[in-house]
């Protein structure tokens, strides 16, 4: 697709040609398609036009001022000038058109907006951490802003040093974009933000809960903004750290549906994760956090519709304690153990729930193997596996588990990827959901406090495969329109504009 400036609606195909013209060292000769170096001619210009042509002097002066050198290369700078002025006159804002031409020469923040939008996109790629999956959203979601005409640049802290950064130091991008990025904190030697010496709005994804992710939230550049993959992390980050948040969670990857043999019943791909070991390191906590500790675990149990914060404070409220905002978050900060432990507990119970009442399960990962599971013939542990070889699992399983680490309110790569291989999603609740998806129509939702009839009904399907077949497909149907990079793309394009 061509590159287009979304922000100009009448010399938009101008520039579309002056920007080839620039990037490809074109002379006037091969670009004589540009509509606004043609002469005027003041005789066509009906009245009650002024408005439009008003709009056409406003476009050109950016141009003039964003290739100028191109103009001055053809010997058309001053020529395109008068013309501009010739076209005020007949509006009779012939001094407008001067204090415009001025502005937008000297990049003042209507031009920087304009240019803005036909500027590269900036992706950052990181280590190789989580089985590389962060970089894999920063290259699906590139390709996805490719083919939709997007410039893409990349920066990967994998090859290039820290201070390489510097070279985008006054370059202005549409978007500089990171998964979960350390980048956005870098200072220079004077303590201010590198990222404030390059232009353009900052985005950063956060996949985990914002309380972890302080780090990344706290040290900031100007211009910065979040976006996650959960409505409550939304309203979290905008209430504790001020930031304006969008909700955007990581999508799934078209792939070809091959006629693959459905080799396993159910599969999840994921850590095991030692609660018990966490709860042991609970008794380590200093005594005043250990109090509030037990408490909140107790209310996680009790209440597994409850987020991380409506837990804690639940645990103030029945303290008889109100809390500042600085002393929550810091409280939360330090309940890192009791929460994983939580997570652990119910990944441990959904599991054991299946292999109880006979299932197998196929689990991807090591830490299985050393798990109290593991004395169950029917968990088969297989090694870790990558990205790519998990969506052939996907593909080769009947049903794939997703459990979530307590996003009450959100989505996952995973969920998008197993609806993605036309294979039946079974996830514990969301409301990300709610609206959304039907359950036991386009996937299968469990409840944490009502495992007793999973089995039961995974059993009943894993029986009936016309049933289980129907789900698949109605998933797939809608991750298809709904949960793919070309989705999150076009969402980002309107955040954008």
């Amino acid at each position: 697709m061509t590159r287009v400036n979304c922000r100009l609606k009448v010399r938009q195909e101008d520039e579309v040609l002056f920007y080839q013209a620039e990037k490809n060292n074109l002379d006037v000769e091969e670009c004589k398609g540009i509509l606004c170096l043609q002469p005027i001619n003041s005789d066509k210009v009906e009245a009650g036009s002024v408005d439009d042509l008003w709009k056409e002097i406003y476009e050109e002066c950016f141009l003039v001022s964003r290739y100028k050198d191109v103009l001055l290369n053809w010997d058309r700078f001053n020529f395109l000038i008068e013309n501009i002025l010739e076209k005020a006159e007949i509006c009779n804002k012939k001094l407008e058109a001067v204090a415009l031409m001025e502005q937008m020469l000297l990049r003042s923040e209507e031009y920087l907006w304009i240019e803005e939008a036909g500027c590269p996109v900036l992706l950052y790629k990181s280590d190789d951490v989580c089985h590389n999956v962060l970089n894999i959203f920063a290259e699906q979601l590139g390709a996805a802003f490719e083919r939709a005409g997007q410039e893409v640049e990349y920066f990967d802290t994998e090859t290039e040093e820290i201070n390489d950064l510097n070279k985008f130091r006054g370059r202005h991008f549409r978007a500089v974009i990171g998964m979960q990025t350390y980048l956005f904190g870098v200072r220079m030697m004077d303590g201010s933000y590198l990222h404030d010496y390059i232009i353009g709005p900052k985005f950063n994804f956060i996949f985990d809960h914002p309380v972890w992710m302080r780090h990344h939230l706290t040290n900031v550049p100007k211009n910065f903004y979040v976006i996650t993959h959960d409505i409550n992390y939304v309203q979290f980050t905008q209430h504790y750290y001020h930031h304006k948040t969008y909700l955007l969670p990581p999508a799934g990857q078209i792939v070809t549906l091959e006629d693959l043999r459905e080799i396993y019943d159910i599969s999840f791909i994921g850590t095991y994760g030692d609660y018990w070991n966490q709860a042991l390191l609970i008794h380590e906590m200093p005594r005043e956090i250990r109090f509030i500790a037990n408490h909140f675990l107790l209310e996680l149990r009790k209440n597994t519709n409850y987020t991380a914060e409506e837990a804690l404070a639940e645990v103030y409220r029945k303290k008889g304690y109100q809390p500042t905002d600085e002393e929550f978050l810091e409280m939360l900060w330090e309940l890192y153990r009791p929460y994983f432990c939580a997570v652990y507990y119910y990944r441990h119970c959904v599991i054991k729930s299946l292999l109880d009442a006979g299932l197998r399960v196929d689990v991807f990962g090591e830490t299985w193997q050393t798990s109290p599971l593991s004395v169950y013939p029917n968990l088969v542990c297989h090694p870790n596996v990558r990205y790519e070889e998990a969506v052939r699992i996907w593909q080769q399983s009947k049903m794939s588990l997703n459990i979530m680490s307590w996003h009450k309110g959100g989505f996952t790569e995973r969920m998008a990827n197993i609806m993605l291989c036309k294979t039946v999603l079974v996830t514990d609740d969301t409301s990300y959901l709610h609206g959304r998806y039907a359950s036991d129509e386009d996937l299968i939702v469990f409840r944490l406090d009502e495992l007793k009839t999973l089995p039961q009904k995974l059993k009943m399907y894993l029986e009936n495969e016309e049933k289980r077949h129907g789900i698949a497909e109605r998933g797939w149907r809608k991750a298809c329109c709904n949960e793919t990079w070309e989705v999150r793309e076009r969402i980002l394009e309107e955040v954008l504009l």
